[in-house]
């Protein structure tokens, strides 16, 4: 069983190896500067004998309207939107479920954020065609712009996170 915390503090992370360095050097070296300058907050999961196995990272953002695809026309402009940065799974522990309770918790803080003052999607800029392919499985939707720019809407995360 996974335990899900803020990263707010000095945890052994400087092993965390993902097998993808941009996720690895985010995690040991920008994580805490993130949180303590409020730019987002970071999430880490640590298996029962303590070990950090994975994480995510949470912050806020939005996006354009014209990049939404079927999107209604009184939207505005600009759409707020919780920005999923970065998920990311330790290489020894893949394939074990840690990536979809992580992806599931950073849905249920979403529903948090989205019921106290509203926000439209769950948006992930997915680096890699495997990470897409993970979101893909879980509903996620391309924007216009980009198909590695990808969202969830709120109603979907309802029903991912109550299934």
């Amino acid at each position: 069983m996974l335990s899900i915390e803020p990263f707010v503090s000095k945890r052994k992370v400087g092993d965390f190896d993902c097998g993808y360095p941009t996720l690895n050097n985010y995690i040991q070296t920008l994580a805490l500067k993130s949180t303590r300058k409020g730019y987002g907050r970071t999430y880490l999961a640590t298996d029962e004998t303590g070990r950090v196995v994975g994480y995510y990272a949470l912050a806020t953002g939005t996006v354009q309207v014209g990049d939404v695809p079927d999107a209604e026309s009184l939207m505005p402009t600009d759409v707020p939107v919780v920005r999923l940065g970065r998920l990311a799974v330790r290489a020894d522990c893949q394939r074990r479920g840690y990536g979809t309770q992580l992806l599931i918790h950073a849905c249920k803080q979403t529903l948090n954020v989205a019921d106290l003052v509203g926000v439209a999607f769950l948006e992930v800029h997915t680096l890699y065609e495997e990470a897409r392919n993970f979101y893909v499985k879980y509903g996620f939707i391309p924007f216009l712009d980009d198909r590695m720019h990808m969202f969830l809407s709120i109603e979907a995360i309802r029903r991912l996170v109550v299934d």
